[in-house]
């Protein structure tokens, strides 16, 4: 997994997340995305971790 952290409220926290998702791997082709377990953790009130999986 690829671990993208963010801290602020949400959930504009967790859609500015996606964004940076999106662009570090249209950035970076040879990281190829498994597209079957990423998944969310709310770590705290204002604090998030997406889990991506890569191959």
């Amino acid at each position: 997994y690829l671990v993208f952290e963010a801290q602020g409220p949400l959930p504009d926290a967790v859609i500015s997340t996606w964004g940076r998702i999106w662009e570090f791997f249209e950035q970076n082709p040879q990281i190829q995305r498994r597209y079957a377990t990423d998944y969310e953790a709310y770590t705290g009130p204002e604090s998030v971790a997406v889990y991506i999986g890569v191959r």
